[in-house]
């Protein structure tokens, strides 16, 4: 039994964790070395002190929820903010149970501080709530999934794009966010950036990769709109901490009016080149007779200038007489 103590009260005595007995009437009846580090209190100031006193006042109600929990489970655990002697504030860690000291029922507790947790878990909240809050503002539609496809993002802009309420399509997978575009659920960019399909990527205008990972892509929309709308997305994995592919996010942007005004001009420019590929042009110095207006071609024979121009051009002359000439050539006419 001496033995088997001495193993106990070693391994009380070394951990890095608080260890405390506190008996039915609150008051601490033992602390292990741990505990008075962290909460500055020698053993002797704290035995017979009541165990109130380094529980901050607005966590008092947990503690006597622990109690409670105790006589209905045997057990409890939680979190609180304790005060050190100094008065400095500190997150805990608490779990516990019944057991016997000394011949009376009491409570065991192991106390962890978990302050630097704490600030990790803040921190993250923090980066969390910016991001959340740069997507939300960001003017493109933008949303973003899990890597099982859930939607855990979905800024105002895509509300406004898809007519979709972010309280509606949150949560939801199965290719639910398409629907607003294809009247079906079916994958689109933010999918294939996670799992390259062929058969979905051929339904795209284009597609643009970068490294084996699609990036950027244009598709059109015929029921969206009058006569249909043209997006340009653009998409990219999300990764965690450790590298590992946790989901992905995906911007769209409403290039119709740019798409129509493209087409125009590559319509123009095919009914001029057409234009053109009917008409031969005339160019340079022509030789003229100034008397009977015959044209010398380069190699120095003289042709009618109808002639001239039918061979160097796309045009036909059929021929009549103008008045004046009427009056010159036959005057006997009366025209």
């Amino acid at each position: 039994m001496r033995e088997s103590e001495k193993r106990y009260r070693q391994v009380v005595n070394t951990m890095v964790d608080g260890l405390v007995i506190i008996g039915k009437d609150g008051k601490f009846q033992f602390v292990n070395p741990a505990f008075s580090d962290v909460y500055q209190y020698s053993r002797e100031e704290t035995i017979g002190m009541d165990a109130l006193e380094v529980i901050h006042p607005d966590y008092h109600h947990v503690f006597a929820q622990f109690m409670k929990e105790l006589e209905e489970k045997g057990n409890f655990s939680g979190e609180t903010i304790d005060v050190r002697k100094d008065g400095t504030t500190f997150h805990t860690d608490v779990k516990g149970g019944k057991i016997h000291f000394k011949g009376k029922e009491c409570f065991l507790a192991v106390i962890r501080d978990n302050t630097a947790r704490k600030k990790a878990e803040l921190a993250l909240a923090d980066s969390e709530k910016q991001l959340s809050d740069i997507i939300e503002f960001l003017p493109d539609p933008t949303w973003v999934i899990d890597i099982d496809g859930r939607v855990i993002a979905w800024n105002r802009a895509m509300e406004r794009t898809s007519g979709i309420e972010k309280q509606e399509i949150l949560g939801k997978g199965n290719h639910a966010y398409a629907i607003p575009f294809y009247g079906k659920p079916r994958p689109v960019l933010i999918d294939l950036v996670l799992r390259r399909h062929e058969q979905w990527e051929n339904e795209y205008i284009s597609l643009r990769e970068d490294d084996g990972l699609l990036i950027e892509s244009e598709s059109f929309h015929p029921s969206m709109g009058d006569g249909g709308r043209y997006f340009a997305g653009t998409a990219g994995r999300l990764y965690n901490s450790q590298g590992d592919v946790v989901g992905a996010v995906e911007s769209i942007r409403d290039i119709t009016a740019a798409k129509c005004l493209e087409q125009d001009r590559e319509r123009l420019i095919t009914e001029l080149q057409e234009a053109i590929a009917k008409v031969r042009t005339l160019s340079g110095l022509l030789p003229i007779c100034a008397s009977c207006k015959k044209i010398r071609d380069d190699k120095g024979y003289w042709n009618q200038i109808e002639s001239y121009i039918r061979d160097h051009s796309e045009a036909n002359f059929s021929h009549s007489i103008c008045p004046d000439c009427v009056k010159t050539l036959y005057p006997e006419l009366d025209i």
